[in-house]
């Protein structure tokens, strides 16, 4: 297992090459309606043999760190590449003062997140809206 971060700056040919077969996928599309890729994300990719297999991304915002875009092939699910994202990308923000925040579209993702401290603080029928305060 390889992991790459590519921050905005770094997101040339290589990361496109990587990442325009999920930013174009029905499949992942639903799983992911808003995944977008904007001037300020950092992505986390999981490589297997020079093949992603899972992804995730965060953003640093004016008031707050947003946790967003987690998914892992679906014959790649159950083998830790999702809580292993998630250590990463704390692992990434270490120092940041800002309040994490994630939107989880899977409930059975929940538990995962409140591993690393996350709280629940508001709830839809689509989605678990949860919180996690930085730990300097």
């Amino acid at each position: 297992m390889d992991i790459k971060v590519y921050t905005p700056e770094e997101q040339g040919d290589t990361f496109y090459a990587a990442m325009g077969p999920f930013f174009a996928s029905r499949a992942v599309r639903r799983e992911l309606p808003y995944i977008c890729n904007s001037p300020t994300t950092t992505w986390v990719l999981t490589y297997e043999e020079e093949k992603v297999v899972a992804f995730a991304a965060f953003e640093v915002k004016k008031n707050e760190v947003t946790l967003n875009h987690a998914y892992v092939l679906p014959d790649h699910r159950g083998k830790g590449y999702y809580s292993g994202l998630i250590a990463k990308r704390l692992e990434l923000l270490k120092g940041h003062t800002l309040p994490f925040k994630v939107a989880i579209r899977h409930k059975e993702c929940v538990s995962k997140y409140e591993k690393y401290g996350f709280k629940t603080y508001k709830s839809t029928k689509n989605y678990t809206f949860m919180q996690h305060e930085p730990q300097i």
